[in-house]
């Protein structure tokens, strides 16, 4: 029955932002695996995987009818929808067209989303033949192999009769056992978004995430395929990834291991890596396993300084003294970005200015930077999390449908809420915090979007008005990519991130310089204004006197040039 001809297709969604390009484009990463997975069976030869990233805008959360033709394009005899919160409902909105104009092809949901919600979404809606719980790579196949879902593992699905049957769940896949969709050749990433999962699973217990009701404990993949995507990544001269895992250093040996093989896979250190660390883990010989890596940016959780609403959120509460020794430690490798949180249930105006406060103290600790910036999240709960069924005790206002934002608690208000966006705006220290929720802002009141400008995440804006090629070329003039400057320096190609050109100085040992050029007054506090630009130094792994050296040259060549 498996080597019968048959087609699948996968549906995810790629989130798209004004100030984002094609070579930053996000796309969705469960339904690659899920790709590989079939792709790597060779019991499922006969079946054909088509995925299909469509681009969706939180500004308008629907599909229209040529996205329909798109996916009946491809002939589907089952239709895999991967279902985030964000998308869910225009998801299924989709798939009851499809059903409706083909009513033979079998729709599976899955993905958080579909997870936690797995017999209600079958009771509500009729387009769905079964839903999908936790990890989709072995269920899927199961399903594939016997072209059916009932009986398998960790689906939910429909009988004759209308009634929700729920098979039991499925334990975890050992990861050892699951193949890299970037070494099967199912996936090339655009060039700016190339993504490693490394490891599945968390040791935290947050009650408003639902990654710990996934499985339990940690799970990684071997040492070998690390080295391995690495290496691919450096063959197709990616320059920088995300490692998306919860933390890379739960572990002091594996973080040991880890390490040395991203350095024996990428040598010359070509790659740069963004990821996340546990400040409470972190010691000095983990500081030296990090610097094996070459940074992009570090992100620490720090979230909250307030008891309450870290004890809430089921989180140790920070050790302030402690936190400040792992900042110690941690500007040896690079200055960390810092995450904290905006409406967390248990905090209040008063405790969300202490955090502001105290960030703006670590970063201003003397010796070498502590603090890139500080990402601001707004506070989401997770269907499917601990908070979620608590959300009656803190008196949890929840944005719903789409991301389910806390738009007011018990102990922080819709005012207050509002008064804390003012808060960061006027603070001694605006240019750390970096905002990154703009749709929240519209559903507490109208006004606030205004003061925060559209495909910003800066306080106080940053405008999406792209810049050219054209316009970086004038301002730079004469230098241009591949011009020799003195002392081994030499003009290297354009980039982007998120969306604007970084005019990029390539020296000897790998050192660079990444001067991102941005429209004027995008940012609080440029490194410079110029007429017509805010200039924004990009951190790339140095910042010694050769390199300030340049910047400033850079800065005044483009002043000169107006």
């Amino acid at each position: 029955m498996s080597f019968r001809r048959r087609n699948l297709t996968l549906v995810g969604t790629g989130l798209t932002l004004p100030h984002v390009d094609g070579e930053a484009q996000r796309y969705n990463l469960a339904t690659a695996h899920l790709h590989a997975a079939v792709h790597a069976d060779p019991a499922l030869g006969g079946v054909e995987v088509r995925r299909l990233d469509l681009p969706f805008s939180l500004n308008a959360p629907c599909f229209d009818q040529a996205v329909v033709d798109e996916v009946l394009s491809t002939e589907p005899d089952w239709l895999g929808l991967s279902c985030y919160c964000w998308d869910l409902a225009p998801l299924l909105a989709l798939a009851a067209r499809v059903k409706a104009l083909h009513p033979p092809i079998r729709i599976v949901a899955g993905g958080p989303s579909a997870t936690f919600e797995a017999s209600s979404l079958l009771v509500n809606h009729a387009c769905l033949d079964a839903v999908v719980r936790g990890e989709g790579e072995l269920t899927l196949r199961q399903m594939l192999l016997r072209d059916d879902y009932r009986g398998v593992a960790g689906v939910t699905w429909r009988d004759e009769q209308g009634r929700v049957v729920e098979e039991l769940d499925r334990a975890a896949a050992d990861l050892s056992d699951l193949p890299s969709p970037l070494l099967e050749g199912v996936l090339t990433p655009p060039r700016q978004n190339l993504m490693f999962e490394f490891s599945r699973g968390c040791i935290y217990r947050c009650t408003y995430c639902a990654w710990k009701g996934q499985g339990p404990g940690m799970r990684f993949v071997s040492d070998e395929r690390v080295g391995h995507e690495v290496g691919w990544a450096v063959e197709h001269d990616y320059e920088h990834a995300f490692i998306i895992d919860s933390a890379i250093n739960h572990d002091d040996s594996r973080l040991e291991r880890f390490s040395a093989q991203i350095a024996r896979a990428d040598p010359t250190r070509h790659l740069a890596f963004s990821y996340f660390v546990n400040h409470s883990l972190l010691s000095k010989d983990q500081a030296r396993a990090l610097a094996r890596l070459r940074p992009h940016e570090i992100t620490v959780g720090l979230e909250t300084v307030n008891v309450r609403a870290a004890r809430a959120a089921g989180r140790r509460p920070v050790d302030r003294d402690e936190f400040i020794r792992a900042m110690d430690l941690l500007s040896e490798v690079a200055p960390a970005t810092l995450s904290i949180m905006l409406g967390m249930p248990g905090d209040d105006l008063e405790g969300f200015r202490s955090t502001l406060d105290f960030v703006a103290e670590v970063a201003e600790r003397k010796g070498k930077p502590r603090v890139r910036m500080a990402r601001v999240h707004w506070m989401l709960i997770a269907p499917g999390s601990k908070m979620w069924s608590l959300a009656d005790r803190h008196g949890l206002v929840i944005a719903q449908p789409g991301v389910p934002y806390v738009l007011g608690s018990s102990t922080f208000s819709r005012d207050q809420l509002i008064a804390a966006l003012h808060a960061m705006r006027e603070h001694p220290r605006s240019d750390l915090f970096v905002w990154e929720d703009a749709e929240p802002l519209g559903m507490l009141d109208p006004a606030l979007p205004s003061m925060f400008v559209a495909g910003g995440d800066h306080i106080g804006g940053r405008v999406a008005r792209q810049i050219s090629q054209t316009e970086v070329l004038q301002a730079i003039r004469p230098l241009e990519p591949g011009r020799w400057l003195r002392h081994e320096w030499r003009v290297g190609a354009f980039e982007h991130r998120h969306g604007w050109p970084v005019v990029v100085l390539e020296g000897p040992g790998n050192k660079r310089v990444m001067l991102q050029i941005r429209p004027r007054d995008a940012e609080p506090r440029p490194l410079a204004r110029t007429r017509r630009f805010d200039l924004v130094w990009l951190p790339s792994g140095g910042e010694g006197p050769e390199q300030h050296r340049l910047v400033k040259a850079l800065v005044e060549l483009i002043r000169s040039n107006e």
